[in-house]
């Protein structure tokens, strides 16, 4: 497979909207479609898998994905990421790919408290 033959791909979904791009491995955008709330806080957790994959096997195509970044907002909890990982196991993009969310270790790391004067 050549390198035009592979891309990776963005997710950016919530309560309003979701964009999914494609891009090709030098950054080029190959394609991009918006559909409707992703959120699985208020479509649930298979109507967001739902959203997310005919989405992003719209803009795939017959593309290999070698990189997955889905940004959601509400899964903001190791077992919310978790789940929804469980969710997109059988979505081929998510097999193929590397997969990541929102969680960082700002987000997620306890609160550090500073020292009182």
């Amino acid at each position: 497979m050549t390198p035009a033959n592979k891309v990776v791909i963005a997710v950016d979904g919530g309560g309003s909207k979701t964009d999914v791009v494609a891009l090709a491995l030098d950054g080029t955008v190959i394609a991009r479609k918006r559909g409707p709330k992703s959120s699985p806080h208020l479509v649930g957790l298979e109507g967001s898998v739902a959203v997310i994959d005919a989405l992003v096997r719209d803009v795939v195509g017959d593309a290999e994905v070698v990189q997955a970044d889905v940004y959601l907002s509400g899964l903001d909890l190791p077992i919310e990421i978790e789940r929804y990982r469980a969710g997109v196991a059988g979505c081929a993009w998510a097999a193929r790919g590397w997969w990541s969310t929102t969680t960082c270790s700002r987000c997620c790391a306890p609160a550090r408290r500073r020292p009182t004067r």
